[in-house]
């Protein structure tokens, strides 16, 4: 009775530490299937910045054709006064749209730092996380090593129990041949 309650024991603590590792592996799963979200969120912000940069180098090139379209106006336009103007406007617009890209730019660089430090943040998590799935690992290994000892034991005691059971009928079955032998000569002899 007392080994049925050690072996119920035991395979009640295999039952526990699979759910805690099963839990575990599920947790770990969930950070991986968050850490691949942030990364696509990483991969479509710097193809944001790539386009943004390819707008700004779009806007900068449109930029010159407009500068070089101005000086050829200037020349062509006796009034200097109204064309200096004008495209004084168009650089100060342009210029804005460049401060506006700028911290644009500025903005999506602090984000990707974030989004970095975060990856980082999670890839720290995961490795924990997998340290201690290799420690329950560990000890469910040896937790399975006890019981397969244990259970060995039990398996030599059994048969030590089986030998000794033999054993003792043998030897009842020896006293009661002497019992009876005894009986027989302690009997009288019947007169004749």
């Amino acid at each position: 009775m007392k080994h049925i309650a050690l072996l119920s024991l035991a395979l009640l603590l295999c039952a526990c530490n699979q759910e805690e590792l099963e839990r575990l592996k599920q947790e770990v799963s969930q950070k991986q299937r968050s850490l691949d979200s942030l990364k696509k969120e990483y991969d479509k912000v710097n193809e944001f910045k790539s386009n943004v940069i390819r707008d700004f180098g779009e806007s900068a090139s449109k930029l010159q054709e407009r500068l070089e379209e101005n000086r050829r106006l200037e020349e062509a336009i006796a009034n200097r006064d109204r064309m200096l103007e004008e495209r004084n406007k168009q650089i100060d617009t342009l210029l804005g749209t460049v401060r506006l890209r700028d911290g644009e730019i500025q903005s999506l660089q602090r984000e990707i730092g974030r989004l970095e430090t975060l990856i980082k943040q999670q890839e720290t998590l995961i490795k924990q996380q997998q340290a201690q799935l290799k420690q329950k690992d560990d000890v469910a290994e040896s937790l399975n090593q006890a019981v397969a000892a244990r259970d060995a034991t039990i398996r030599s005691l059994n048969t030590s129990i089986s030998q000794r059971d033999a054993t003792i009928q043998k030897l009842n079955a020896r006293i009661a041949e002497q019992d009876q032998t005894i009986q027989s000569l302690q009997k009288p002899p019947k007169a004749e």
